[in-house]
């Protein structure tokens, strides 16, 4: 032991907040197999992000914010298969879907806002197999 002291770092105070909501409609259509139907609709949704650091030391001086939203809408069409009444699988897919993101990033007090956001067009997005269950 050559008696040193250890060098301790800051540890950051941080929170975080997510969420994400979304909602739609879909219309049912009856095919000729029993149990079989084919549908279409429309999506819409929401998300956010935000993380809020705070550390004071030599490398960070305060509150730093990170925030990031995103605003979709899709049309979506699928086919479902019910082997009994209260159970079913599927398939599901977005022949087309926009996504508009926001990202906002404070790095630290006294500096400016660091920004930018995107707009993204997607073919055929988000392929989901389902199974599911009728209440």
């Amino acid at each position: 032991n050559d008696g040193s002291i250890p060098d301790y770092e800051a540890v950051a105070d941080q929170n975080f907040l997510q969420f994400n909501v979304y909602t739609g409609v879909d219309r049912y259509f009856k095919t000729k197999v029993d149990g079989l139907y084919l549908y279409a609709g429309a999506r819409v949704g929401y998300a956010y992000g935000r993380n809020v650091s705070f550390t004071d030391d030599e490398y960070n001086l305060g509150k730093s914010v990170g925030e990031a939203f995103n605003i979709r809408g899709a049309l979506t069409g699928g086919v479902e298969y019910y082997i009994t009444d209260g159970l079913f699988v599927g398939a599901q897919v977005d022949p087309f879907a926009y996504t508009y993101s926001k990202n906002l990033v404070k790095p630290q007090e006294g500096l400016s806002n660091l920004d930018g956001n995107s707009h993204n067009y997607s073919i055929l997005a988000a392929p989901t197999i389902k199974i599911g269950f009728k209440f």
